[in-house]
């Protein structure tokens, strides 16, 4: 069934209230609303109050799916103690800015950053960088940080003054 009506108790002239669109199926002769068009354009999908452009709530796992014929899906969920989401197809994940991609989650849990096709745990970019891993900043430049890069195709070790200790363990032992 699809059903057009008011969303707050009709106060005024026609014009003044706002309007909703549900759609209900019938299961064993019960009307069940399944989904909601309020006047703000907000879609809910088992609320009748949806929040949000898209708002699906669930008594189970509240799940959004997009899948290409043929292609990846895409898995967004809710569950009672954890939120998740990825592909749920043999398909890597890949997490864009600006519509270039910069992180790729591969189908066997491999990150790259700047690397669309790592071969280690945590692989970079193949490009020689200064400031590769910058684990804190003095100043925005190649030489007050504290971190990794590759200069010149050498391994770079950078503490942000000439100053400043650091030190190298070597393990022989668990003590």
């Amino acid at each position: 069934a699809i059903t057009f009506g008011a969303e707050q108790q009709w106060t005024g002239t026609p014009s003044t209230v706002d309007g909703f669109l549900s759609f209900s199926t019938v299961a064993d002769e019960t009307v069940a609303e399944k989904m909601r068009i309020t006047s703000a354009g907000n879609v809910g999908i088992g609320t009748t109050s949806p929040s949000h452009r898209l708002h699906v709530v669930s008594a189970g796992n509240g799940e959004i799916k997009a899948e290409r014929t043929s292609g990846a899906a895409i898995l967004t969920q809710a569950q009672s103690a954890l939120g998740r989401f990825g592909t749920t197809t043999n398909h890597n994940l890949q997490f864009m800015a600006n519509s270039n991609g910069w992180m790729t989650i591969t189908t066997a849990g491999k990150v790259g950053i700047g690397n669309t096709s790592p071969n280690g745990n945590l692989q970079f970019s193949n490009g020689v960088d200064t400031r590769k891993i910058v684990l804190y900043e003095v100043a925005n430049n190649n030489y007050q940080f504290y971190g990794f890069g590759i200069e010149n195709y050498t391994f770079v070790y950078s503490v942000a003054d000439s100053g400043d200790s650091h030190v190298f363990f070597a393990g022989t032992g668990s003590s």
